[in-house]
């Protein structure tokens, strides 16, 4: 079936609790048909309330890991380095309650999100980190180019957005959102570049700022840990002198 949508430009996907995969492998074709064809026109990609999802492909993920149980085939990221053909063009990617991922993206496929402009995650359990590390990249940039708007909001696992001690760049973003994420100590453990950030909303009036990202998101941490969340405005104010 998927060979059929070669134009399909936004798709939408909720409430299937049972659903480990957006692309199942044909049986007895393996991904080699499918994978040739598969959403080349794809820019709105919406994942909402499902459960069980642990990767967009799940023949690639199993393969990964040698085997196709589904508990030790349980892969650490939702896009995997061979999906890169159905997410060049995508401009909005918004994932939600879906609380069987680790991870989003590699870096190698983060740099294949060339058009994206809009990300959103919210309320995925486990999720630790939006890049997963890959070793001995540290001399690499990853650039969101085009990405303006960022979303992260009730990941009570997340850690950060990349531990990677990599570069990343996001020349165009301006308007994030950190909410109810209370383990988030970091955003980046490498470099950072987000000329055009002013502020972190926390709150739906409430925005802090302190130099950089990375800072700021240390600072909300470090002030939510000891005031227990009591004194956001009072954080705002000062650091606006």
């Amino acid at each position: 079936m998927v060979k059929s949508l070669t134009q399909l430009k936004k798709l939408t996907i909720s409430d299937c609790e049972k659903t480990e995969a957006i692309i199942m492998e044909e049986e007895g074709l393996g991904m080699e048909t499918s994978e040739i064809l598969a959403f080349p026109m794809l820019t709105d990609l919406h994942l909402e309330r499902l459960k069980s999802l642990t990767c967009f492909s799940h023949g690639k993920c199993a393969r990964e890991s040698g085997s196709q149980d589904r508990v030790t085939s349980r892969a650490t990221v939702l896009f995997n380095q061979e999906d890169s053909r159905y997410i060049q063009h995508l401009q909005t990617l918004d994932v939600s309650h879906c609380d069987g991922l680790l991870n989003m993206f590699t870096p190698t496929i983060a740099e294949n999100l060339v058009a994206l402009t809009k990300l959103r995650i919210s309320n995925c359990r486990i999720l630790t980190e939006v890049i997963n590390d890959e070793k001995g990249g540290d001399d690499r940039v990853v650039a969101f180019n085009q990405l303006k708007y960022m979303e992260l909001d009730g990941l009570i696992g997340l850690r950060s957005f990349s531990s990677g001690g990599y570069t990343l760049m996001f020349p165009l973003l301006e308007d994030i959102i950190v909410t109810r994420c209370p383990n988030m100590k970091f955003f980046s453990q490498g470099p950072m570049e987000a000329s055009k950030l002013k502020r972190v909303q926390v709150s739906k009036e409430v925005w802090f700022w302190a130099r950089n990202l990375n800072i700021t998101i240390q600072n909300m941490f470090e002030e939510m840990v000891r005031t227990s969340y009591q004194i956001p405005c009072i954080w705002m104010v000062l650091t606006t002198k």
